[in-house]
């Protein structure tokens, strides 16, 4: 594993065409570009200040065998640079676009021509010598006739025409800034080339090839393409020489969506976006999958109370059991749904540990039996017929809660102890139509359950008793003892108490007293508007009594509140960082103490012990972008800590759970004379 250097994540990737280097363009404020030598891995080269925030793209020049390097930044400036990389030097910089650029691209004929690409537009770049200097000149590309569209790939022709793809699945071949030609499998009857976005184009000796969406891979004759120009319109038919799809199967089930593609060894690399990486050999059509990772969020992710293994559930649908201690799969199993949620049904003698509830976004719930043999289905039935965005176990294991995307809750018994094939229906209750459940936890002693919803309210249901429910009829269990609770602003919040005066407001008390001003009217009660409960988290006091954490949005945003049920405003607010979410909570309770995970949705993860937020531990590994904190798990013993996020990445870290307990009641003034 090679972690980048800067805060917020890797943007971009490029390999010198040597093979001698790779620069890792980062993200975070004013981002770095490091270059670095191969194998050594030894820091060579640094680039600053080529952008804000985070790079998009960077790519070596082809023609000078990689003298030159080529960055993009991304949001918000989307700056394009070009360096003399090894003096660590701007040659020229330009703003490439006024919306999100995808991709830079230097010519394979010369490094003075460039071409930019993204939200509907191509820009064809110039290196020329002027007056004052040399200057980065562009021309953009005229659609003209036909429809706007994204652009994720291009190709120029030996004579300095140029071809690129369409999210509509066609090719178009420029000149200058002009249409030459529109390439269609049938112009007559408007048959596209490829079934959606065209994401690669790519020259194979006298061929392009192209592939995208469909996971067709097609070649086209180059020379074809250079004179292809139709006699009325822009329209042209063109058919491929050889087209190979890539898909899970000889059937062509479940094709890939081809984001990307290397010649390496002879050797096409081949990146699904769907998770998967193949190769097939060069000038053959056979070709195989050589690693498999999650398709996008990782959604869940639970360690067993016994074992060491930790299983994740993907957006796909796959559910992966991880050996974390050396970093590899050993079982995993794709199903039907997107998923959704996970659950570890605690230890016993009866379960052995190896039992989890996985949700999923068609309404069913799967309980999984993780044994040598691999994922093995021991019970699946459908608890909702919206997702699934929870499964929780009593500790006891005797009940399981499940809960949908609108607001329904349903309860099964079940029987972690001798029984694992019972999950026998009890009782639903149905919330507020507009209560979309955001999380949901059982409060300590499993007597009932807390709901945070996306309309900012709380909501406890008591946990049902088999006895007070009639459900020969129905499931619907009417009497439900529910407990609301709301979010409300604070009172240091309140505009009222920033603005006014406490001795102007004595003056006016004392002169209203003397008869020397009109009474007071009551002013009506301040408050915002409830807005969505990300996460939330119970637990019990040194006192005993139940309290919850939430984190909210909108005003809200900025702190996590301590609540009761029976207080009517937050209790206590704890700041967090500024312009982040807290878009994860959990507690892992031991003798030692409490231990709180809070996941951002910049990738960070914050632990407290025994709720002294004064002092955080601070973990951040995952992307500042797209890595919001899905899940966080501890292992057995407390020797891992796990994440999962967004980003589609699992961080599995060494942790010591005694040594930070005793450096979170360190106290550095303790020795101070005078503090």
């Amino acid at each position: 594993m090679f972690h980048g250097t800067d805060v917020d994540g890797i943007g971009a990737i490029a390999v010198h065409p040597s093979f001698e280097y790779f620069a890792v363009a980062e993200k975070g404020t004013w981002p770095n570009i490091y270059i670095y030598s191969y194998p050594s891995l030894k820091l060579y080269r640094v680039c600053r200040k080529g952008t804000e925030k985070m790079y998009a793209h960077v790519e070596f020049s082809i023609h000078s065998k990689g003298a030159v390097l080529a960055s993009l930044g991304g949001d918000p400036d989307y700056t394009l640079t070009i360096w003399n990389w090894k003096n660590q030097k701007v040659i020229l910089k330009n703003k490439a676009f006024g919306a999100e650029v995808y991709k830079v691209q230097f010519s394979p004929y010369t490094d003075d021509v460039l071409f930019t690409m993204g939200s509907i537009h191509i820009r064809f770049w110039k290196m020329a010598q002027t007056f004052t200097g040399l200057k980065l000149q562009f021309e953009t590309a005229k659609f003209g006739q036909l429809e706007l569209t994204n652009v994720s790939a291009v190709a120029e022709l030996p004579d300095g025409k140029c071809v690129s793809g369409t999210e509509y699945g066609t090719l178009i071949v420029w000149e200058g800034q002009f249409i030459k030609s529109h390439l269609m499998l049938d112009a007559e009857k408007k048959i596209p080339l490829h079934d959606g976005m065209v994401e690669v184009i790519i020259q194979d000796e006298e061929y392009f090839l192209s592939a995208g969406a469909d996971g067709y891979i097609k070649w086209w004759r180059m020379a074809e393409i250079d004179v292809a120009e139709a006699e009325e319109g822009l329209d042209f038919s063109i058919a491929p020489v050889k087209e190979v799809l890539i898909a899970e199967g000889p059937d062509g089930k479940n094709p890939a969506y081809i984001q990307n593609m290397v010649l390496a060894n002879n050797k096409w690399y081949i990146q699904d976006r769907k998770g998967k990486i193949y190769v097939m050999e060069k000038d053959q059509e056979e070709y195989k999958c050589i690693t498999e990772f999650h398709e996008g969020s990782v959604n869940g992710l639970v360690c067993s109370p016994s074992h060491n293994y930790a299983v994740s559930i993907g957006e796909n649908g796959m559910i992966k059991v991880w050996d974390y201690v050396k970093a590899v799969v050993a079982y995993q199993k794709i199903f039907s749904g997107k998923g959704t949620c996970l659950e570890h049904m605690p230890f016993t003698e009866g379960n052995k540990g190896r039992i989890c509830a996985a949700g999923f976004d068609n309404g069913i719930v799967r309980i999984l039996s993780i044994t040598a043999d691999g994922i093995q289905i021991l019970k699946s039935f459908k608890a909702h017929d919206e997702p699934v965005v929870g499964a929780k176990y009593s500790q006891d294991v005797k009940m399981l809660v499940t809960a949908s995307a609108t607001g329904d809750v349903f309860f099964f018994e079940c029987d972690g102890l001798s029984d694992l094939q019972k999950y026998e229906p009890l009782c639903t209750v149905k919330l507020a139509e507009d209560a979309g459940i955001t999380d949901f936890k059982w409060n300590p002693g499993d007597e009932s359950v807390i709901f945070g919803a996306s309309n900012g309210f709380v909501h406890q249901i008591r946990r049902p008793k088999h006895e007070e429910i009639d459900n020969k009829d129905s499931y619907l269990w009417e009497k439900a003892d529910i407990k609301t609770w709301r979010i409300k602003m604070m009172e240091f919040q309140m505009q009222k108490n920033q603005k006014k005066d406490e001795a102007e407001e004595e003056k006016k008390r004392r002169m209203r007293l003397r008869g020397e001003l009109p009474p007071e009217e009551d002013e009506p009660e301040e408050d915002w508007e409830p807005e969505r409960i990300y996460a939330m988290q119970p637990f019990k006091n040194a006192h005993g009594d139940l309290q919850f954490l939430v984190a909210s949005t909108g005003q809200f945003n900025g702190f996590i509140y301590l609540c009761e049920m029976k207080a009517p405003r937050p209790l206590k607010a704890v700041e967090i960082p500024a312009g982040l979410h807290v878009t994860y909570m959990s507690l892992n309770s031991k003798k030692s103490g409490d231990l709180l995970a809070l996941g951002f949705d910049n990738g960070a993860v914050q632990l407290v012990f025994d709720f002294n937020f004064e002092k955080r531990m601070a973990v951040k590994y995952h992307d500042a972008h797209a890595g919001a904190i899905t899940a966080t798990a501890f292992n057995d013993d407390d020797s891992f800590f796990l994440t999962a996020a967004a980003d589609g990445l699992i961080f599995a870290h060494q942790f010591d759970r005694k040594a930070a307990a005793e450096e979170n009641k360190h106290d550095p003034l303790e020795a101070v004379e005078g503090a």
